[in-house]
């Protein structure tokens, strides 16, 4: 079920696609303070360079003006940018689209998050990376905004630091390495269809491994979605529904990517479900021909 509550339960499921409401647009107290005063300095710097001069309109309507134009230069830009924002935490990461443009950041990847403010005085939910630079800034318009973020960042934080404590020995072999799509969908075919026939372990590869990394979706997504090709790939019966159960909309997308490249049989997964991760794949992973259902 996808969350857009402006609160955020601590009894969300991990498999819960959370993208709270924080697009509302408003007038941030910072801001309309910061106004008065630029309002209130420029009136009287105006006033003062044409005092005598009869033809000047009267200081309420001076002020009024520079109070409305210093609301539009300080907020406007926040209201461009909160309309063209999206943030959405699944599994594996964080789902981010700002000014128009996508992008996917898995957990193993990320940072702590904050609630911060801006320069104009406007409340910001801010994501940083391992590193703690800022790879996302969201203005928050008004008090609901505020409340969907601070019940949002309690959730990334608790997703982001749930990590398992040990990688089962199968994942050496299942990583992609650097190499392109192509080459590794072939070889965790290869490794599948080997293991059906002289055994997982001659592989490298436990079948009761690849189950875990398949379900547990605190491994990355990475290992999850080669697991799962994996597990595809030997044709074992437990294989194909347990797949098919973990491809939600709040699976990683990568993860959806490699489930629908398994072209054994009909697809496993809908048009519509790659519809909503497309926008965050590579355009080089997105140039493989997928089998939908």
């Amino acid at each position: 079920m996808t969350r857009d509550d402006a609160s955020l339960p601590r009894s969300l499921s991990p498999r819960d696609l959370v993208a709270p409401k924080l697009r509302p647009f408003g007038f941030p107290a910072g801001v309309i303070g910061r106004s008065l005063g630029v309002a209130t300095f420029m009136t009287f710097m105006f006033m003062t360079s044409c005092a005598g001069d009869p033809t000047v309109p009267m200081l309420g309507i001076w002020f009024l003006v520079f109070f409305l134009f210093s609301i539009v230069i300080l907020v406007g830009p926040s209201w461009v940018q909160a309309g063209r924002s999206f943030v959405a935490l699944d599994e594996g990461g964080v789902r981010a689209t700002t000014s128009g443009y996508s992008t996917y950041y898995p957990f193993e990847l990320v940072g702590p998050g904050e609630m911060g403010i801006s320069p104009a005085g406007i409340p910001c939910l801010i994501l940083k990376d391992r590193t703690e630079r800022p790879f996302l800034k969201i203005p928050l318009l008004n008090g609901d905004a505020n409340e969907a973020a601070r019940g949002f960042l309690a959730e990334y934080e608790r997703r982001r630091v749930d990590r398992p404590d040990e990688t089962p020995r199968s994942a050496t072999v299942l990583e992609r390495r650097g190499r392109p799509l192509k080459d590794w969908v072939a070889a965790l075919a290869s490794l599948g269809a080997s293991a059906s026939q002289v055994g997982y372990r001659a592989q490298g590869v436990d079948p009761a491994e690849l189950e875990v990394l398949v379900m547990d979706r605190r491994y990355p997504a990475e290992l999850r979605a080669a697991a799962a090709y994996t597990w595809l790939a030997t044709k074992k019966p437990a294989a194909r529904p347990a797949v098919q159960a973990m491809v939600t909309e709040s699976a990683p997308p990568l993860v959806v990517l490699l489930v629908g490249l398994f072209n054994e049989g009909e697809g496993l997964v809908s048009t519509a479900r790659y519809g909503e991760i497309e926008r965050y794949l590579d355009n080089e992973d997105m140039a493989m021909p997928l089998v939908k259902a």
